[in-house]
């Protein structure tokens, strides 16, 4: 096995626990975050497949793509309720009671990503750093105001962002 063979194992660990939970209600904005945890781990996963041919894993890299993939899991962990038999899970309270706990995570985990990708050669550019910057303005606002209609607009905002992203970051395998 290739050193990338053992990293890639250890990050499928946290990011396949990071989407092993359940969900029962339905919530427009809670859905819409479930949704953009899941494409956080897709995301993740390619960026780190890119890197199967790095021979070389310094500690410090390691540490890097770890702590991105446990920002990650955290804020899985802290987005997707967790299924309860003993009663239906209420999607809209849950997201009230827990939104500010997940949006601090992901503000955190922007800024993480901001930073990796201008430092590391080949993968910084403007057009990224503006594009992390709003999504820290976006997720900023949904973090400070609790009305419904500015959650709804974070999350069809954080739809458009996360669209363009995908279309001119995420490159195919």
């Amino acid at each position: 096995m290739q050193p990338f063979d053992y990293v890639a194992v250890l990050l499928s660990i946290v990011i396949s626990l990071a989407l092993a939970q359940g969900v029962r209600r339905f919530s427009i904005p809670l859905a819409q975050w479930i949704l953009f945890s899941l494409f956080l781990c897709v995301d993740y996963w390619f960026y780190v497949w890119h890197l199967h041919g790095e021979r070389l894993w310094s500690l410090a890299y390691v540490g890097l793509l770890l702590t991105q993939a446990s920002m990650i899991f955290i804020a899985a962990r802290l987005i997707v309720p967790a299924a309860s038999d003993d009663c239906a899970i209420d999607m809209t309270a849950f997201f009230e009671r827990n939104r500010r706990k997940y949006m601090a995570v992901v503000i955190a985990l922007a800024a993480v990503n901001g930073f990796i990708n201008l430092s590391l050669p080949g993968f910084g550019s403007l057009q990224l750093a503006l594009l992390v910057g709003a999504w820290i303005v976006l997720f900023g606002v949904g973090w400070l105001l609790p009305s419904s209609r500015v959650q709804l607009a974070v999350a069809v905002a954080n739809v458009l962002l996360t669209g363009y992203y995908a279309v001119t970051f995420v490159p195919s395998l």
